[in-house]
């Protein structure tokens, strides 16, 4: 399979939910719903590599808004504030994309009408541009030249993984 083809499988779907582990970010994907509680993801994207989520005027959010405290008030009193445990930039401005309230470490749902994904491309280098209803996209690009950079697999089916890797691109 190639990475076009896999990406194919976003289309017509929508972020339903967004996770982490570590400095990973997991975009879910689903089907639309308009009911509380229903947004199960069918499809999950994982990115290890740079990455930004942009509408037409202005990057909402990006891999390096992980290390970035949301405000002042967000770091504690210790040097050991970790991301993980809440208050980076990144979870607040996606939090506040997708409407989500709650303030959790759990993952974040999509409780808005955006980010439906109407095209999905790639190129040689595994640079991917999802685009979005509502003129926003994400934008994924390998930074390095080896390594894994993302993944895209259906929840639950070890053998619907797409996986880009450095080397698979014979760079």
């Amino acid at each position: 399979m190639r990475a076009s083809e896999a990406l194919e499988k976003l289309i017509g779907l929508q972020i339903v939910a967004a996770g982490h582990a570590a400095d990973l970010r997991g975009f879910g994907f689903g089907a639309i719903s308009t009911e509380i509680g229903q947004r199960d993801a069918e499809w999950w994207l994982h990115i290890q590599c740079s990455w930004r989520l942009e509408s037409s005027d202005k990057v909402i959010t990006g891999k390096r808004d992980w290390c970035e405290p949301a405000a002042e008030t967000d770091l504690p009193e210790t040097d050991n504030w970790d991301p993980a445990n809440g208050g980076s930039l990144q979870e607040r401005r996606l939090r506040d994309l997708f409407r989500d309230p709650a303030n959790s470490q759990r993952e974040l749902l999509n409780y808005s009408e955006l980010l439906v994904v109407e095209r999905a491309e790639s190129n040689e280098y595994g640079d991917v541009v999802i685009r979005f209803k509502g003129d926003f996209r994400l934008r994924i690009f390998p930074d390095g030249s080896s390594g894994e950079f993302w993944r895209i697999f259906r929840k639950g089916d070890l053998g619907s993984h797409y996986v880009w890797e450095a080397d698979a691109a014979n760079l």
